[in-house]
């Protein structure tokens, strides 16, 4: 099985899923900077859809949400 980068990127759900894997990963939950975790798929934000960009936003802002649950419960 050849695996196609490019194609997956495009493909909505599987963007969504490569954006909070990457968002969960130690160094960007430290940081809370999507560069992180874009940095890492070898994306940049400027070069995203205007779909992508709001998939990030939501993803960051879920990723910060659970980070301040998970400090107001321990």
């Amino acid at each position: 099985m050849e695996f196609n980068y490019e194609k997956l990127k495009k493909d909505k759900e599987e963007f969504k899923n490569m954006i909070a894997y990457e968002l969960s990963n130690y160094e960007a939950r430290i940081t809370g900077m999507a560069t992180v975790a874009l940095d890492a798929l070898g994306l940049k934000f400027d070069d995203l859809t205007s779909e992508q960009k709001a998939i990030v936003k939501r993803k960051i802002i879920m990723s910060k949400t659970i980070k301040e649950l998970a400090k107001k419960m321990s």
